[in-house]
């Protein structure tokens, strides 16, 4: 904690892989929230490599989903953090991606790559009225809402009320 704390750049070479720096970041955010905003400023580096801004992402979307039981209100506050890095920062998708894949229970390591396909339904931030990530659905500012994958959706106002929509369909002819 120390260490990061006086250098945060120092978890990016103190992490020989990506799922192992993600486990670092879900520790940290997870330990201490506050943290979140410097893992975020770490993640819109430029010097952040696509593989490390998916790992950071990842790790984010785990400690949301390791505070969600006991500690909603933790995981809603690095959710919106979250979630309005994404809205000004659109350099941020790898970051995203693994997000969102890391919310919805799936193994974000094909996101931590940088390139590839998303999670299923994948979409763009959007729209006013959408609900916050996990806990209790609500309404357009409660800031309640359900988990699934999908698209990341904002508030107009990029106050971090959003959510994750699934979509699942099939199409094809026999």
């Amino acid at each position: 904690m120390d260490a990061f704390k006086a250098a945060p750049a120092s978890i990016l070479v103190g992490n020989p892989s990506d799922g192992l720096l993600a486990g670092s970041v879900r520790t940290l955010a997870a330990t201490e929230t506050t943290l979140t905003a410097t893992l975020l400023t770490l993640a819109a580096d430029p010097a952040t490599t696509d593989a490390q801004r998916a790992a950071i992402g990842a790790g984010l979307g785990r400690a949301v989903n390791v505070c969600r039981p006991l500690h909603s209100d933790l995981a809603d506050e690095i959710a919106a953090a979250v979630a309005a890095a994404i809205v000004s920062n659109p350099a941020l998708e790898s970051f995203r991606t693994a997000f969102e894949a890391s919310l919805t229970g799936q193994t974000a390591v094909a996101a931590l790559g940088g390139a590839g396909a998303g999670p299923a339904g994948g979409g763009d931030i959007s729209g006013p009225g959408a609900s916050g990530l996990g806990g209790p659905a609500g309404g357009a500012n409660s800031g309640g809402a359900a988990q699934g994958g999908g698209s990341l959706q904002t508030g107009a106002s990029g106050g971090g009320n959003f959510t994750t929509i699934l979509n699942n369909s099939v199409s094809g002819s026999i």
